[in-house]
């Protein structure tokens, strides 16, 4: 006998369980983030890549007395967005 098939979750049911919005849901699977796929033109994403972005997403352990400070990475920031300066002050300093 066949194991019964995996429960495939939406993009509002994991917003919902990451407490994130949809759109970062999104955002996610198009970046390649989070690993998704398309039935009849709908987005449906396995509980397990789900676990997995989680996993992929925690921190590591960090030492007692260190703090770890991460930032975001822009890629498509636009050629006259605030953090494109900072960016390009940074590099020509």
């Amino acid at each position: 006998m066949s194991d019964p098939p995996t429960r495939l979750l939406t993009i509002p049911q994991v917003a919902e369980q990451c407490q994130l919005s949809e759109r970062t849901v999104n955002r996610a699977i198009l970046d390649g983030e989070l690993l998704a796929f398309k039935l009849r033109s709908r987005w449906r994403i396995r509980p397990d890549d789900l676990a997995a972005w989680i996993d992929a997403s925690s921190p590591e352990p960090q030492a007692p007395g260190r703090l770890r400070v991460s930032r975001a990475i822009h890629r498509n920031a636009s050629p006259h967005s605030l953090r494109k300066l900072f960016d390009d002050e940074k590099k020509a300093s």
